[in-house]
């Protein structure tokens, strides 16, 4: 079984949701039954929780903060579940990770009410869309499912990151999760 080190790992955990929403209904039940069956798992000692965004929600996954010795920077590099998207959508993200990890009163807003934690550092989100934060701890990894593109979406070779490589596993899925 493969383990899941990086946050890359679960691309073909979201390309499956994207393909069978039998899969997605498995996955959002019970994650590591459903990840069992693509023969991925998460690292040992960790529970990966599992949110769906929609067109109009979009979750910010606040990750843990780095180790000693590990840049903030480096740190921000291993983020996923839902960052594509939220990072996508939100100009400030790293400033809002960065100052998260770094003022514990900020955290706290942020969790509790993120459009007034962006307020704070004057970052407007997209009209229309409203969004959550949850936060990765040792034990814990959030996995967010973004909505799916469009099915008249082609990707191309030159879109690059996850995009293209989510696209790939989508092209090779033909097993027992289809719908």
């Amino acid at each position: 079984m493969t383990q899941c080190h990086r946050r890359a790992d679960y691309d073909p955990i979201i390309a499956t949701a994207w393909a069978s929403r039998r899969f997605t209904k498995r996955l959002l039940r019970d994650p590591a039954a459903a990840m069992a069956r693509l023969g991925i798992a998460p690292p040992p000692g960790v529970t990966v929780r599992v949110i769906a965004d929609t067109a109009r929600t979009c979750c910010l996954v606040l990750p843990a903060p780095p180790a000693e010795g590990v840049s903030l920077s480096a740190q921000l590099m291993t983020v996923a579940g839902g960052v594509p998207r939220a990072a996508i959508l939100l100009s400030g993200f790293d400033r809002i990770v960065i100052r998260a990890w770094s003022d514990p009163d900020f955290k706290r807003l942020l969790l509790a009410d993120a459009a007034a934690a962006f307020a704070r550092l004057d970052i407007v989100p997209p009209a229309g869309i409203s969004f959550s934060v949850v936060e990765d701890s040792a034990g814990i990894n959030h996995l967010v499912l973004p909505p799916p593109p469009p099915k008249e979406v082609e990707f191309s070779e030159e879109a690059g990151g996850w995009v293209n490589h989510v696209a790939r596993w989508l092209a090779l899925i033909s097993g027992p999760f289809a719908s």
